[in-house]
């Protein structure tokens, strides 16, 4: 982070691991019918389920401009 006269003040790390818990399933099925050979006729059908969802772990540490440590803290989200 940087004041107005782009002078150094702070610093952020962020770390993030993610978990993904999905349990999915996906199918397409496709016709088409040529009418000719410039015309067809085209329909499709489509089956989607999703379940699960995704944990993350996010850990913040700020360091002032000196790289001193001056906050940490951790965010756990599913």
């Amino acid at each position: 982070n940087f004041n107005n006269e782009g002078e150094t003040v702070s610093f952020q790390e962020e770390k993030r691991s993610y978990l993904r818990n999905n349990n999915d399933f996906n199918a397409n099925i496709g016709l088409e019918y040529f009418i000719n050979d410039n015309s067809s006729i085209t329909n499709s059908f489509v089956v989607r389920r999703s379940s699960g969802g995704t944990d993350v772990d996010v850990d913040f540490v700020n360091f002032n401009e000196n790289r001193v440590k001056t906050l940490a803290r951790e965010r756990i989200s599913n």
